[in-house]
């Protein structure tokens, strides 16, 4: 798996989260919900709706968030503070891992059984042409993106914090817990990096294909 999209150029994995959840993720790493109850961990919940019913798994995109769910949940919570945590792609080999060319909880994907989608075909099926969504060529993304910008990775594993490369936030200013976040960060997993990217808050540059397609 990691090195077919080492091939594509895919440097990370991403994964958005409230800022509130960050010192609990640099502690126990990345966990399902199932897990963080399991454990009786303290948690924000994203999207509290899951219509994938995978609440067993960690969602995680290829290379850029998921920018219609994240910019739906910062609308619906202005409140919250949120971060985009960069992860290392080599967990796709060292963690079971289910990958949908769409949206998790779409018709085309529910349907599907996690385990026919754990496979280098379903893999590679993120970066194919599909019916009824925007053909690649048109996009004019680059070779490392995931056609549609929902497709996403099941990750039926805890995530360590190791693997967390970077904690991206869009405005240094508006994390309120900053300094506790930094203490934890070099405790707990002295290679994680803060830095600022704009960028992956924003939409992908191919967003008016997205528009009106069914699958976007």
């Amino acid at each position: 798996m990691f090195s077919y999209i080492q091939e594509r150029g895919v440097q990370h994995l991403v994964h958005f989260t409230r800022a509130n959840n960050v010192p609990s993720i640099l502690r126990h790493g990345l966990l399902s919900r199932d897990e963080l109850e399991a454990r009786g961990i303290s948690h924000c919940i994203n999207d509290p709706y899951r219509f994938d019913y995978l609440t067993n798994a960690v969602c995680l995109s290829i290379s850029f968030p998921n920018y219609k769910l994240f910019y739906r949940l910062r609308q619906e919570n202005p409140e919250e503070d949120w971060v985009v945590l960069r992860l290392r792609p080599e967990l796709l080999d060292e963690k079971r891992c289910a990958f949908s060319y769409s949206n998790a909880a779409a018709r085309e994907i529910a349907h599907v059984s996690v385990e026919s989608r754990m496979t280098i075909a379903a893999l590679e099926g993120m970066f194919s042409d599909h019916e009824g969504m925007p053909h690649r060529a048109t996009l004019k993304i680059p070779h490392y993106f995931a056609t549609n910008p929902q497709a996403e990775i099941l990750v039926l594993d805890p995530i360590e914090p190791i693997y967390i490369t970077d904690v991206i936030v869009d405005s240094k200013d508006r994390i309120r817990n900053m300094s506790t976040i930094l203490s934890l960060a070099k405790e707990h997993n002295g290679i994680a990096k803060f830095l600022h990217g704009k960028t992956l808050f924003d939409a992908r540059a191919d967003y008016a294909h997205w528009r009106k397609a069914p699958h976007g």
